[in-house]
């Protein structure tokens, strides 16, 4: 499974416009029945508390934003993920997606882990087969003006 993202470093203004990127996503593994992808960050990466950013994919067929989770955790909360869709081995996938800090919240740097998880596993355990992959960028947060 691979994840394309153009650029790896996003600079957000707290209370500016979101930043819109695009993930390509292929499949070269095997056929999904289920898989979805989730956005996490360490709960510690803009200090404790919620690090007040929106995660937001475009929906192809209407046009419209949705906000999706964000997880924040330092464990395996993400590939708890409920939901997602098929993906067949050999299947290309664009997405449109965007990324807005609100006000107030902390400033910094963080990783942001994008996950790809196959979610018709069960999830006893979830590190057998569930994690299908993914990739990171860094986000860097300001004050606004």
């Amino acid at each position: 499974m691979y994840v394309s993202l153009p650029d790896r470093h996003l600079s957000l203004e707290r209370g500016g416009p979101a930043r819109e990127f695009t993930l390509t996503l292929r499949n070269y593994v095997r056929d999904y029945g289920c898989l979805k992808v989730v956005f996490t960050t360490e709960t510690n990466a803009f200090g404790e508390g919620d690090p007040a950013l929106t995660v937001e994919r475009r929906d192809p067929a209407t046009g419209r934003w949705t906000e999706q989770e964000l997880v924040v955790a330092n464990d395996v909360s993400a590939l708890l993920a409920k939901g997602g869709a098929s993906f067949h081995r050999g299947e290309v996938r664009t997405e449109r997606w965007r990324i807005r800090a609100n006000t107030p919240g902390p400033t910094g740097t963080a990783h942001i882990q994008i996950k790809l998880v196959a979610t018709d596993v069960p999830a006893r355990d979830p590190f057998a087969g569930r994690d299908a992959g993914g990739s990171w960028f860094t986000l860097e947060t300001a004050r606004g003006r």
